[in-house]
């Protein structure tokens, strides 16, 4: 069974309030996927709230939160003793985020002994910061004393190296960092597959590419994406072999990375135009401050099909009147805009720049005009000494890239955001797509590239539900 289709099956069972619905849920705490022990845990809670059933005992809530806080406190001995080797900005945030939804299990988990009301309460403050304090305070009265010396310290915000020795015994035996990799070779998530597998291949390391063989008939397209680049670093020999299959992969964009590889690897002439992977993709996008405090794994489906275009300097890409579906995101270089008979000139920082002093500059064209705020009226061209900043588009402006010499070859991130009907999830309100793009563009009339891309936007969950107290548990993972 899919992974996306186990993820829906608790939500599904939580609108039937039934003890036996309840108890088969309850049989399946223990399964390996955290996300889903997540969505169980969260459906459990539901139901027993709906049947009014009698509180878990205290024994039973133990058993459970000792197992999550046992298997998290792993995972973050495991990174630590390996980042200083395989660190990547995307699996230290996938760590991160992976406490974090731990630390949502063992609240859910609690809310199966204790009322559910100052549990809402305590998983609504507790990643606050302002409010956290009162969230503990409020933890602490609730928890019966064989569970505050596991729970309670679990929650300590403190530095890991501390963390990590005050959990004593509670902490497994460390693996060396690359069988930690290799074990995230093998993780029921597709995305957490990909980093490791990303990581042991920018060191060429020879379990990347023994995981890599495995991953190469991975269902998802995600991890045979990051396997076939892990198996090319580590055995460019014999990895031709093992990749040319994926040329005939249903997935186009896997198979479009499984000929650039193999052509690098017999050492045939590649395409000028570049083909970025889904990694790199991600980091552009998480660049630019309207993305960056999305989650790598909200962003992957985003990135990874995305295609590149070839603009050359002074070409225009947009005109005021054309159907606006696009969102821009500057990865490298200059765009301009036109108002009339001028051009502004960007050379002294202005709208569409990237690498400014917050990351690289977002502008969107919707409809026909600026859906970010107006900056000084119809036509106007936003500049901030190097912020980033955006246009308002109106008044018969004409974007186009710059026609001035910028000395070297720059690259643009565009983003197209077409609004399309989407089937629901569980729910069944519409969700809508985006269509993203990358430009680059220089002024010598070199290349530019462009990512388009269309996927369903992820609900963000463990939102309360300010009537009925009930939370949503969060989707990624």
């Amino acid at each position: 069974m899919a992974r996306q289709v186990k993820l829906l099956i608790p939500r599904l069972l939580r609108r039937i309030p039934l003890p036996e619905t309840y108890e088969r849920l309850r049989a399946l705490v223990g399964v390996e996927d955290s996300h889903l022990r997540l969505r169980i845990c969260a459906a459990l809670s539901h139901l027993r709230r709906s049947l009014q059933l009698r509180p878990e005992p205290v024994t039973a809530v133990y058993a459970m939160i000792f197992d999550e806080v046992r298997e998290t406190y792993g995972n973050l001995a495991g990174w630590e003793a390996a980042r200083p080797i395989y660190h990547t900005p995307l699996l230290e945030e996938v760590f991160e985020f992976r406490r974090e939804r731990a630390i949502r299990r063992v609240l859910r988990i609690l809310e199966l002994r204790y009322d559910p009301e100052p549990m809402a309460l305590v998983r609504e403050r507790m990643f606050d910061p302002g409010r956290r304090a009162n969230a503990l305070e409020v933890l602490d009265t609730l928890l019966d004393a064989p569970l505050r010396p596991l729970v309670m310290p679990f929650l300590d915000d403190v530095p890991m190296p501390e963390r990590l020795r005050k959990a004593g015994t509670l902490v497994p035996s460390t693996p060396a960092p690359a069988e930690f990799l290799r074990r995230h070779c093998r993780h029921p998530n597709p995305y957490v597959v990909l980093l490791a597998l990303d990581a042991l291949a920018r060191r060429a390391d020879p379990v990347g590419g023994d995981e890599g063989k495995r991953a190469l008939s991975n269902p998802d397209p995600l991890a045979r994406e990051g396997a076939l680049h892990a198996v090319a670093a580590a055995d460019p020999a014999g990895a031709p072999a093992l990749i040319r299959p994926l040329l005939t992969d249903p997935d186009p964009t896997v198979a479009r990375h499984a000929a650039r590889a193999l052509a690098r690897l017999e050492g045939r002439a590649i395409a000028e135009d570049p083909l970025y992977a889904t990694v790199e993709k991600i980091l552009f996008l998480k660049s630019a401050p309207v993305f960056e405090r999305v989650s790598g794994e909200d962003l992957a489906a985003l990135a990874r099909v995305a295609d590149v275009e070839t603009f050359a300097a002074g070409q225009t890409i947009f005109r005021e009147d054309d159907m606006g579906d696009a969102l821009y995101v500057v990865v490298r270089g200059r765009i301009g805009i036109e108002s009339g008979a001028q051009l502004a000139d960007l050379l002294d920082g202005t709208l569409a720049e990237a690498g400014g002093a917050h990351g690289n500059a977002v502008f969107l064209l919707l409809g026909g005009s600026g859906l970010l705020p107006r900056l000084g009226g119809s036509g106007s061209v936003a500049k901030g000494d190097g912020e980033d900043a955006a246009v308002a588009l109106g008044g018969g402006k004409q974007q186009r890239s710059l026609e001035k010499p910028l000395g070297a070859h720059e690259v643009g991130l565009k983003v197209r955001s077409e609004r399309v009907a989407a089937p629901s999830h569980a729910g069944g309100a519409q969700a809508g797509a985006a269509h993203q793009r990358v430009i680059e563009h220089g002024a010598d009339g070199s290349v530019g590239r462009q990512l388009a891309h269309q996927c369903a936007p992820h609900d963000r969950e463990e939102v309360l539900d300010a009537q009925t107290g009930v939370g949503k548990e969060p989707v990624t993972g």
